[in-house]
């Protein structure tokens, strides 16, 4: 995948779960979603937005999510944080 956008805060979490679309084969199924801000749509955060009805694709996260768990695979979320000195 190719970074890409960036005209506001929130973060494509529902582009992060395209990760559902590989054809998994490992015993151990794990997403690891990295983000330094929540998803898209102003029922998840009062950031300023591009999007302030959600995913751009008119995809949910916590449909989504339910997908995820749905299959048996294991979900970790990190937040990022910057710190100035």
């Amino acid at each position: 995948m190719k970074s890409r956008g960036g005209d506001d805060l929130p973060e494509d979490v529902c582009g992060g779960f395209e990760a559902l679309k590989l054809n998994w084969s490992a015993e151990k199924q794990l997403i690891i979603l990295i983000a330094d801000a929540p998803c898209h749509g102003k029922m998840f955060n009062q950031l300023g937005y591009s999007y302030p009805d959600g995913d751009p694709g008119v995809l949910e996260p916590e449909v989504l999510i339910s997908e995820i768990f749905g299959k048996g695979i294991e979900l970790f979320f990190a937040r990022l944080r910057c710190i100035r000195i």
